[in-house]
């Protein structure tokens, strides 16, 4: 019932007449307009319903509604937002919007699908013709023809991984633009919910695109489904906080999936690593999503994903011991001892003022924020190169031509 229109009326920023209700009280419907915004649906009610909380301080509920089409939605942990002459309830809020039919966050599914906003540049794979340069054909300047390979399927803890791609077409009002897709799809290995979902596979899919691309992702598609004997069910997932990253150029990915030697195996690698020092590798990607912001927060946010993961990884929280991991030289790095001294030192005074006034002063500190962040971000990308399967000579490749266009600082004697 026309369910695309209407989503591509609210992400254009329109509003919908909806008609809504809460699970517990399906009696008192009443309509309501809703929008789509940053951080996630509002919903504005027309009349005031009896039934609903009305206490800014309420738990989190849930809404099903209806779309003027017909189209069914639910509403995620909606909170309270206003509410007039104390009891007359006249805005909502919910991070999590549901499309296709009415469900619960603590309901169950078999599968779900995938799709990081750079996954596709990163996965990108296939049999080429009319050359390979396909940077030139995205500007036009090259005749273009791809036939994707087959899909790669990984068995790993807790589900059936299914990589795969194709092409993604656009309409807009005057051109037509193509660009090849990719999404992973898993078939867990007993139904789960929404949230364990994503923190299983969800999470550990947005932390390597990052990584591979050393630059900010985000979820932009995602979707549940489940097949439980005559009952069939899926649905659509928009989630607030979405929306603004634009996908990296392949020019400066870290690494692309036709690099690995083995892909299956190191996804493999992948997954059962993150399964051993999670959550170290979703707060490694949290680092990278700041993009080009650089700060004390994310300073301390890099830190604690690699004390994590050397700790449980290695037994060793140290950051000569992760050096030692990753087997890649100081020259390439700059990770000499000094600079990892110095990394420490910073991490101690920002998280718990600690200092060493003989060794580091705090204005030396605080001025090595920005340099220590990118050096403490080589030494995590070199221990991960290893984990998925890259050997020394070309991690070192790969870490030397990475940084080449904006090298990574010493760690200079001040005094």
């Amino acid at each position: 019932m026309n369910l695309k229109r209407e989503q591509s009326l609210l992400r254009a920023g329109k509003s919908l007449g909806v008609r809504v209700i809460i699970p517990e009280s399906p009696e008192d419907e009443v309509p309501a307009v809703m929008t789509w915004h940053e951080s996630g649906a509002t919903l504005e009610l027309i009349d005031s319903p009896e039934t609903w909380p009305t206490s800014l301080d309420a738990n989190s509920f849930t809404v099903f509604g209806w779309t003027a089409e017909g189209n069914p939605f639910s509403l995620h942990r909606v909170l309270v937002r206003r509410v007039a002459l104390g009891d007359q309830l006249q805005k909502v809020s919910s991070g999590t919007l549901c499309w296709d039919d009415h469900c619960f966050p603590d309901d169950k599914w078999t599968k779900v699908s995938f799709t990081t906003v750079n996954q596709a540049e990163w996965w990108f794979q296939g049999t080429r013709s009319h050359g390979d340069d396909w940077e030139a054909y995205r500007r036009g300047e090259r005749e273009y023809h791809w036939t994707p390979t087959d899909k790669l399927n990984v068995k790993v803890a807790g589900g059936d991984l299914s990589f795969s791609q194709g092409f993604a077409e656009k309409t807009e009002l005057s051109s037509v633009t193509v660009r090849p897709n990719a999404s992973l799809t898993v078939t867990a290995s007993r139904p789960s919910t929404m949230d364990r979902l994503h923190l299983d596979f969800g999470i550990p899919l947005l932390a390597l695109v990052a990584f591979a691309a050393d630059a900010p992702d985000e979820l932009a598609a995602e979707s549940y489904s489940r097949d439980f004997g005559d009952e069939r069910r899926r649905i659509e997932v928009w989630r607030g906080g979405r929306g603004s990253i634009q996908p990296a150029s392949r020019r400066t990915f870290l690494f692309l999936a036709e690099d690995l030697h083995d892909p299956a195996r190191s996804i493999k690698r992948w997954w059962s690593v993150n399964r051993k020092v999670r959550p170290a590798l979703g707060i490694f990607g949290d680092h990278l999503n700041m993009g080009t912001t650089y700060s004390p927060g994310r300073l301390l946010t890099l830190v604690t994903a690699m004390e994590a993961y050397g700790r449980v990884r290695h037994s060793n929280p140290d950051f000569k011991a992760l050096r030692k991991y990753g087997q890649v030289s100081p020259e390439i790095t700059k990770c000499t001892n000094r600079a990892l001294d110095l990394l420490g030192a910073t991490r101690g005074y920002l998280a718990h003022l600690e200092t060493n006034a003989k060794r580091f002063s705090i204005q030396e500190i605080e001025d090595s924020v920005f340099d220590s962040t990118r050096r403490g971000s080589a030494l995590m990308q070199s221990c991960l190169l290893r984990e998925v399967g890259f050997r020394r000579a070309d991690s070192e490749r790969i870490l030397s031509a990475h940084y080449s266009n904006w090298p990574l600082p010493a760690a200079t004697v001040s005094r």
